[in-house]
């Protein structure tokens, strides 16, 4: 296996975790909030379970917030690589937004375009399959569809500035090839 390959996996380990442990704490306290009795305990045939009688008119809309909180958490993880793509890459950092960082030791925030670029790719990634969910989960009328709508909005919103930002990198690299070879 090639070394991004690598990275990408190692770096996919905190959103899929963040991921997963959101949406069961979401659903537990959605559970606990309405007052709905829940237990956790082994069965035989699966890892574990968790077992909970759930009116139906209740599932939509615990099933609902869990997945908006989830999209914020992983969004919430992916805009602040966005934001170190934007502002924090070696290639683009402002000479003043430099020197505060430097006087406040906080360097290895800083960091070149690969490196920057492979972390907010694997968050984009999670974003999207979280949106691929909700989509799955709208279409079953399980998810409210203006929160899919919102989330669906916002991740494309949110790509295309990825994608403007990779795009001037690679505009500026191209207008400095001389820089580079």
């Amino acid at each position: 296996m090639t070394d991004t390959f690598i990275k990408a996996i190692d770096r996919s380990l905190i959103p899929a975790t963040l991921a997963i442990v959101c949406k069961l704490f979401v659903v537990v306290l959605m559970l606990h909030i309405l007052g709905i009795p829940w237990s956790f305990g082994l069965e035989s045939g699966s890892i574990f379970s968790l077992s909970s009688t759930v009116p139906q008119e209740l599932i939509s809309d615990i099933v609902s917030y869990s997945d908006l909180v989830t999209y914020l958490v992983i969004c919430g993880g992916f805009s602040i690589r966005l934001i170190q793509a934007l502002f924090l890459r070696i290639t683009n950092i402002k000479p003043a937004l430099l020197i505060k960082i430097a006087n406040k030791n906080l360097l290895g925030i800083i960091q070149n375009s690969y490196d920057v670029y492979n972390k907010a790719f694997v968050w984009l990634i999670f974003v999207w399959l979280i949106n691929i969910v909700m989509l799955i989960n709208t279409l079953n009328g399980i998810t409210h569809f203006w929160i899919f709508t919102i989330c669906s909005i916002s991740t494309i919103v949110l790509t295309a500035t990825l994608f403007n930002n990779i795009y001037s990198e690679f505009k500026h690299v191209l207008n400095n090839i001389k820089k580079y070879i």
